[in-house]
């Protein structure tokens, strides 16, 4: 697992510390919003909203805006 982030940044404080509390291997790769690494074509592929955190895993990625939107929807319906 590879974990992309913004390490300053608030969403990330409590995914960082789950990660910890599990003690789960998982590779961090912080991500320089001021750099523009969220554009790159490498992160885009992983996840073209251009948002953080995401987690990569198998190929697959997911990120925690879009766990979130899905989860407010199941609520809502």
């Amino acid at each position: 697992m590879k974990l992309y982030l913004f390490p300053p940044s608030g969403r990330v404080l409590g995914i960082v510390a789950l990660k910890n509390h599990l003690a789960l291997d998982c590779e961090v790769q912080p991500i320089d919003l001021g750099r523009g690494d969220q554009l790159s074509p490498q992160y885009l592929a992983l996840n073209p909203n251009k948002k953080m955190p995401t987690l990569a895993t198998r190929g697959k990625s997911a990120s925690r805006q879009a766990k979130g939107a899905k989860a407010d929807d199941e609520h809502a319906g």
